[in-house]
């Protein structure tokens, strides 16, 4: 009787399965807090044995540092790529804003993971990653700002630096709200909100076309929040 060999599963390209442990991780340390998620678990998120995460992680901790420094690592690299592509430094800002929006709202996972990260973290390495992405962010956005101030589009009321802190605010906000269960168009409008009180600051000329603009589509924000909220 003739035997059939059983073919062995096509392995996967190490920088594939990196990406998936890394995916898998992110996933499992947004829900769970570091110290109880095991390596365990995360292999079964990713449809692995445990000892192929040591194949491509020296660590639990090697593994988590790696997640953390992607999920901050997303925003930075888009928010470069942004910078880079739009030469107007205010449709730089309004696109920034809003990939960001729609990134959060399409995966939260990250965002959740870098929320415990910043709520739990006693760890000084762990602070100092998170702050770094964190300063290389606020400092694409001031360089966009100062290039708009040179162009005497943005006002010099105040310094960009501060600005960019001010932006990256919005931001957090609407982060909170998200995680909070605040419905999407609640979270747009109050966004709208917050975009036209930054401009107005921003912007060097009052009656900018962009922001009336702005004021104009808060109307149709607020009524969309309107019937979206609970009776």
């Amino acid at each position: 009787m003739m035997t059939v060999a059983r073919q062995r599963a096509r392995k996967r390209p190490a920088e594939v399965r990196r990406e998936e442990l890394l995916d898998a991780a992110v996933r499992v340390f947004a829900r769970t807090p570091y110290r109880a998620a095991g390596t365990a678990e995360i292999a079964r998120e990713a449809g692995v044995a445990e000892p192929t995460i040591y194949r491509h992680f020296g660590s639990k901790r090697d593994l988590y540092l790696a997640a953390l420094e992607r999920c901050g690592a997303k925003v930075r690299d888009q928010f470069i790529h942004i910078a880079q592509r739009e030469p107007d430094p205010l449709m730089a800002l309004h696109e920034m804003g809003e990939w960001y929006g729609e990134s959060i709202s399409l995966d939260n996972e990250p965002l959740r993971m870098r929320q415990r990260a910043i709520a739990e973290s006693e760890d000084g390495e762990v602070r100092g990653q998170l702050r770094r992405v964190y300063e290389q962010i606020i400092t694409t956005i001031a360089e966009i700002i100062s290039r708009g101030q040179a162009a005497g589009s943005f006002s010099r009321a105040a310094p960009a630096e501060g600005m960019a802190w001010a932006f990256v605010a919005i931001g957090q906000a609407m982060d909170s709200a998200a995680l909070m269960g605040y419905p999407t168009a609640e979270c747009q409008y109050r966004f709208a909100e917050l975009q036209i009180a930054f401009m107005r600051y921003l912007l060097a000329d009052p009656d900018h076309p962009a922001l009336l603009q702005m004021v104009s589509a808060l109307g149709e924000a607020r009524r969309a929040a309107a019937a979206s909220a609970p009776d």
